[in-house]
């Protein structure tokens, strides 16, 4: 019996290691744009003065305000621990779509071996797609930021996590 609990505990710990996310208890990737799909617990936050975020951040990562260049509005927004790190995700619509945006505190998540890299406006984008969800997680400040939508084209996501409102989007 002894074998066979020793076995298992091996088999258990591959499994963690090989998960999106890395390290065993720490939060990952697919849990972070798990947040996306979730229902906003307060109203959304406004715009900062007029300028290309929106008054809300993680770590002093802003989140972008799309309403103006992309017809993209802020609809609500949450709170949540992941593993002890603080994230937030805010909530916009068009057009009856939804999409979060997620900012995970501390250093980077590790990437799911299967995501896929794409190159766009001099930020390095991974997507991929989980519980029927497509995912784009990429870095702003160090910080992993997450965006994704049920049946939202792919391009749309890449394009307004790329976009850095001609500088007003620090990345």
């Amino acid at each position: 019996m002894g074998g066979l609990a020793a076995a298992l505990a091996v088999a258990v710990l591959a499994l963690v290691l090989a998960l999106p996310g890395g390290t065993p208890g720490g939060p990952t990737l697919v849990q972070a744009a798990g947040l996306t799909a979730l229902r906003p617990t307060t109203p959304p936050p406004g715009r900062s003065d007029g300028s290309k975020l929106l008054d809300t951040a993680v770590d002093g990562v802003a989140y972008p305000y799309w309403g103006d260049s992309f017809a993209w509005e802020t609809t609500g927004a949450r709170r949540d621990r992941l593993h002890g790190r603080t994230t937030a995700t805010v909530f916009y619509e068009k057009n009856g779509q939804r999409i979060g945006y997620t900012i995970v505190s501390g250093r980077a998540l590790k990437t799911p071996a299967s995501a896929r890299t794409t190159v766009l406006n001099g930020v390095t984008l991974r997507s991929f797609t989980h519980d029927g969800r497509t995912a784009v997680s990429w870095l702003r400040a160090g910080h992993t930021c997450v965006l994704a939508g049920a049946n939202v084209p792919l391009p749309v996501l890449l394009r307004l996590a790329a976009w850095k409102g001609k500088g007003g989007v620090p990345f």
